[in-house]
């Protein structure tokens, strides 16, 4: 009797296999690597006296190279092709053996009848579509996409198997013939694992330098677009420097100083005659209240009642409109006159103070604050309109300063951009030269574009 363990592992023993199957490999590298590239000793020697130096574009070198790769790999077809035939022949082997044992008997009376049947079962309608496809290559399937398929197919094999390892027992004999198809199609598995590496260390130097081709025809193509985005930036950022400059140069600035200047007098002008007028009226507000309150005379009531409050604005508001101050002068009139009969207050020395200062203001005290007023207040708005004209252009010119620095910052940083790709591209030329020159077999410089 077979021991299902050992059987299973027997014949199907993958992982150690294909552990093996690296360690050759990477055995026999080295011989890889003289085959693509030659050996050191073969490169000593004066082989470039038969093989001048070709200088090619980067797109004929492309060309030559996918011609190179094309041939390099085509050597694999036919054995994959072999390999192929006789995993299709193995796998046709095993089907009729598989079909014999789904229809096997045994008998009904031995205590483990059902999970015979239940393991048969199972192991053939699992075994079964995995055998057919590998029955047959399919046309034109990829050599790495068959490989994919037969590796992934006989480690469903292998667990099918060993899900269902008591079928040895029970069908030792019919499990026997099938081992034996079943160890040939691991090994041409091995074998076709050993192929696919070597063909894709085969294609993979000629990956290399193509993905390095693509990456300096990428290169100069961006060098060359931003060469042309420099020349527009510079010119841009010229003529716009040029304006800035001349709009520089005829930028008003003493006039802008004057002006502020001129401002900054009228405005003090206007707060030191408005103060002296605080002062000759602010001292009538609350005796101004009194009188709106006890003043029969409506219209001389809502007039002391201006007056009380906002005392400065409302003489500059009537000397404005009228070039005097009648109103004011009538307003202090009547209020002196309550003033001596003493409707506004008692205190003697307050008496004569309002009387005092009320006969001041209306004998022309205070107009020529007022004529200061007017006119320092027209000079400050007169000032403020230029100023504001003014500054206009310096905010025009503000923007067109901004608008300069812009353009260099972005004539800079196509400069940059423009430097790394110029780099990339230097940098790519000996990279390519050097290994594409082994695999062409001829000494290659790149033309310079």
């Amino acid at each position: 009797m077979i021991h299902p363990t050992s059987k299973a592992t027997g014949f199907l023993g993958l992982n150690g296999l294909k552990f093996q199957r690296l360690n050759q490999l990477r055995c026999t590298s080295v011989g890889l690597f003289d085959k693509l590239f030659g050996s050191r000793k073969k490169e000593e020697k004066p082989a470039e006296a038969a093989h001048p130096v070709a200088e090619v574009a980067v797109e004929e070198l492309e060309r030559r190279l996918r011609e190179a790769r094309s041939t390099a790999l085509r050597k694999h077809e036919q054995p994959f092709a072999e390999k192929a035939a006789l995993i299709s022949a193995e796998s046709n082997a095993i089907l009729p053996l598989l079909d014999h044992l789904s229809k096997k008997k045994i008998d009904e009376n031995n205590v483990n009848y059902k999970i015979a049947i239940q393991e048969r079962n199972a192991y053939s309608a699992r075994m079964k579509p995995l055998l057919s496809q590998l029955s047959k290559r399919p046309p034109g399937e990829p050599l790495t996409t068959y490989a994919e398929v037969l590796s992934t197919t006989v480690a469903s094999m292998l667990k099918t198997t060993s899900d269902n390892r008591y079928v040895f027992i029970f069908y030792a004999e019919d499990m026997a013939k099938i081992g034996d198809h079943m160890k040939r199609l691991d090994e041409l598995s091995a074998q076709v694992g050993e192929m696919i590496a070597k063909l894709r260390a085969d294609s993979s130097a000629y990956d290399k330098v193509l993905l390095d081709c693509a990456e300096l025809t990428a290169a100069s193509a961006d060098r060359k677009k931003l060469v042309s985005e420099l020349v527009h930036a510079e010119v841009d950022y010229g003529q716009a420097n040029k304006t800035l400059e001349e709009a520089r140069a005829k930028f008003p600035l003493q006039e802008i100083e004057a002006c502020s200047k001129e401002l900054s007098t009228a405005e003090a002008d206007v707060a030191s005659a408005r103060q002296a007028l605080a002062n000759a009226l602010n001292g009538f507000q609350r005796a101004l209240r009194k009188y709106q309150k006890i003043c029969l005379d409506k219209r001389l009531a809502a007039l002391a009642a201006i007056y009380a409050e906002t005392p400065v604005d409302a003489v500059i508001n009537e000397f404005r409109a009228t070039s005097d101050y009648k109103e004011l002068r009538e307003l202090l009139e009547e209020l002196a006159t309550s003033i001596e009969v003493g409707q506004i207050t008692a205190d003697e020395k307050e008496r004569l103070k309002l009387l005092g200062e009320a006969t001041k203001v209306s004998s022309g005290q205070i107009k020529q604050f007022l004529e200061k007023t007017v006119a320092a207040s027209a000079a400050a708005e007169k000032a403020g309109q230029k100023l504001a004209e003014l500054e206009s252009s310096r905010q025009a010119l503000a923007a067109e300063e901004q608008r300069v620095a812009e353009l260099r910052f972005r004539s800079a940083d196509v400069e940059r951009k423009m430097k790394e790709a110029s780099d990339k591209e230097a940098s790519l030329y000996p990279l390519i030269e050097q290994a594409a020159s082994p695999l062409l077999n001829q000494k290659l410089v790149i033309k310079r574009g």
